[in-house]
């Protein structure tokens, strides 16, 4: 925010400035603050009006949420997206930080329903969590692997590789064709790169990702991707031609 220009973010459209405020009422972090202040900034009237909608050259992005109710769905995991990505046959689904009562709301929406089914690669929710794990999603979908993103093992909440395995086909292991993979996690693997054919074929590799360098000012320098935006009240779609690529989607709130 202070050293990029960010003119698209996708966020549940349901939390405003003052929901997110009774959502974080016990303190927030620099994150939390810097997000609160972009919440609150003045809206110019051209914006109240559907925006156009990004490019994503020949990808299809769609996006759900449960809406934000006091006493019933009221924290910030339960409140995150789940962002399904399609190229031609090859679907990924990233799931935010939504744990299982948020799923079991979600699971209601037909669409939403439908859309993830036949999802091939599954970025577990909630860091891959045990509050995450939600039987009733897999009655729709059965992934060929799921990915966990997490830091280093620090809780029993995190041992929930055994739980998803059972849940997934498998794929052969890019390193070692003799073994086949259910589950990977950044953990173990470190950082993976995901090649797509439209007809659905697809090759999940762990690759070495070098930072970018820091330029005098302390900051990154390079070129990436600024995010997504639009909405409509039952989920959003985007679509469109000559985007090469997909920023990493956060897990919350916002993708």
């Amino acid at each position: 925010m202070e050293h990029c220009t960010v003119p698209w973010i996708l966020s549940n459209p349901t939390v405003g400035s003052r929901e997110f405020a009774l959502l974080k009422k016990d303190g927030m972090g620099a994150g939390a603050k810097a997000f609160a202040s972009w919440l609150g900034r003045p809206v110019p009237h051209a914006l109240f009006r559907q925006p156009p909608q990004p490019d994503f050259g020949p990808l299809s992005i769609r996006w759900y949420w449960n809406p934000y109710q006091p006493g019933l769905i009221d924290t910030t995991n339960n409140l995150s997206l789940v962002v399904i990505v399609q190229y031609g046959l090859f679907k990924i689904a990233f799931t935010g930080d939504l744990e299982a009562a948020g799923w079991k709301g979600l699971l209601l929406n037909p669409n939403l329903r439908r859309d993830i089914a036949a999802t091939k690669i599954l970025v577990a929710s909630h860091h891959g969590r045990e509050s995450g794990c939600c039987t009733e999603l897999f009655d729709l979908v059965r992934p060929e692997i799921v990915i966990i993103s997490d830091d280093q093992r620090q809780y029993d909440s995190q041992d929930t590789d055994d739980w998803y395995r059972q849940r997934c086909l498998g794929i052969p292991f890019t390193n070692n064709p003799f073994e086949r993979r259910y589950v990977m996690t950044t953990r173990k693997d470190g950082s993976m790169q995901t090649d797509v054919a439209i007809d659905g074929r697809w090759l999940l590799t762990p690759v070495t990702v070098t930072d970018w360098p820091r330029n005098s000012s302390g900051t990154s320098s390079g070129l990436g991707l600024s995010g997504l935006a639009g909405f409509d009240s039952s989920g959003g779609i985007a679509t469109g031609l000559g985007l090469s690529g997909l920023a990493g989607f956060g897990s919350g709130l916002a993708g």
